[in-house]
């Protein structure tokens, strides 16, 4: 009875299988670059991991048709090992577990290619416990390692370019339009032939001035090349130019006025003292408002000493004219902006009737004092400090004289 318990126990060991955990392992590919241009080239290391002992690695490079192979370095813990017409075989000397780098691979894009999704795998990838010639009874298989490419799209032109109320044939390659409207504002609206591509620039609604308006639309492809499209726009100019004082007058002084000649000199007795709008006043200066006429859609300010006439106010008086000089200015003012500046030089004269020299300082040019006084005085001072000097010298020569005569 035993002996046939021991058999039927041995049937069950031969025939049970025993639960025996298999090596397991993979391979990372991690490039420094996901996007590469055309001609372009990314670095990728190739790292590895495993729970058991390996002592070598094979395994197919496959890459898609506009992806090229161009170098491969092995990390030192290998002693041999390269890639030759896409196969990889690698060794060590000592067996490696656990994480560890196996090398570096090169990876470049092909010439004038855009807009394509790549792929580089490794196939096939087998791990080797020794090199004995048993390998392939001493080895296991790990999953393909993949890794995505992408080749961006280089086109960065715009598919199409509308601007509100200026109508004009858009061409994709034309990149610089000459336009023209008589709009105060336009709305530019531009659309990016790939939608990968971003539009940036003067999109959205944009007021023009008169004269030409430059606005530049930038298109960047997926890649970073850069084009722009170059817009400009004339608003033209039809205010009127006129900035013309075509007539001017002062009530009680007499003016030969031309809308050509901007600038006048006029002298004034002492006894004009004011500057005024009024009719005729003994001591003032009158404007005749109703003689300031301009050019149309023109306006103008007025202006005595540098202070704004208020020319509406009938009847007032301006300011006081001082002795010497003093500018009365009308500029007059197109629609267009343009300006034309009329200058009067007010000279008024002293007490004495006596026109003051336009480079004597304030003081000389604002001064009532009797002028004519002062300088009598002035020669008085000179006479006398004249008389002092030549007395004391004749005095000095008369004590040499009599010094001479003693010796």
């Amino acid at each position: 009875m035993q002996k046939k318990i021991l058999i039927i126990i041995s049937l069950l060991v031969v025939l049970i299988p025993i639960n025996v955990k298999a090596a397991t392992g993979n391979i990372k590919i991690t490039c420094d670059k996901e996007k590469i241009k055309a001609g372009d080239s990314t670095t990728c290391i190739i790292s590895g991991i495993t729970d058991s002992e390996i002592i070598g690695i094979s395994a197919t490079l496959n890459l898609t048709d506009n992806l090229t192979f161009t170098s491969f370095t092995k990390n030192n813990s290998w002693s041999e090992g390269s890639i030759e017409n896409n196969k990889l075989d690698i060794y060590s000397e000592n067996y490696l577990n656990n994480n560890f780098d196996i090398g570096t691979m090169v990876i470049t894009a092909k010439d004038n290619i855009s807009n394509t999704n790549e792929k580089m795998t490794l196939k096939d990838i087998t791990f080797q416990n020794d090199k004995s010639n048993n390998a392939e009874e001493n080895s296991f298989k790990v999953s393909d390692a993949i890794t995505d490419i992408r080749i961006p799209s280089n086109v960065n032109t715009l598919s199409s370019l509308t601007i509100s109320g200026i109508p004009f044939n858009f061409s994709e390659d034309n990149t610089n339009y000459q336009l023209e409207t008589t709009e105060t504002s336009v709305t530019i609206s531009a659309t990016a032939k790939d939608s990968k591509a971003t539009v940036t620039g003067d999109i959205g609604t944009k007021n023009l001035n008169y004269g030409g308006n430059n606005f530049s639309i930038k298109v960047t492809s997926e890649s970073g090349d850069v084009k722009t499209y170059t817009i400009n726009i004339t608003r033209p100019d039809n205010r009127s130019k006129e900035n013309y004082l075509t007539s001017f007058a002062f009530s009680n002084y007499n003016i030969d006025f031309t809308k050509d000649k901007t600038d006048y000199n006029i002298t004034l007795e002492n006894k004009i003292s004011k500057l005024g709008i009024c009719k005729n006043e003994d001591n003032t200066l009158c404007i005749s408002l109703d003689s300031i006429k301009v050019s149309d859609k023109s306006t103008y300010i007025v202006k005595f000493n540098d202070k704004i006439i208020d020319t509406k106010n009938t009847n007032s008086n301006v300011g006081g004219i001082n002795v010497g000089n003093n500018i009365l200015s009308i500029t007059v003012v197109a629609e267009n902006d343009g300006e034309r500046v009329y200058t009067f030089n007010i000279s008024r004269k002293n007490e004495e009737g006596k026109t003051i020299d336009s480079d004597k300082t304030d003081d000389g040019i604002n001064t009532n004092v009797k002028t004519g006084d002062s300088y009598i005085i002035s020669i008085i001072l000179v006479l006398v400090l004249s008389i002092c000097t030549i007395v004391y010298l004749y005095k000095k020569n008369i004590i040499k004289r009599k010094n001479k005569s003693n010796e």
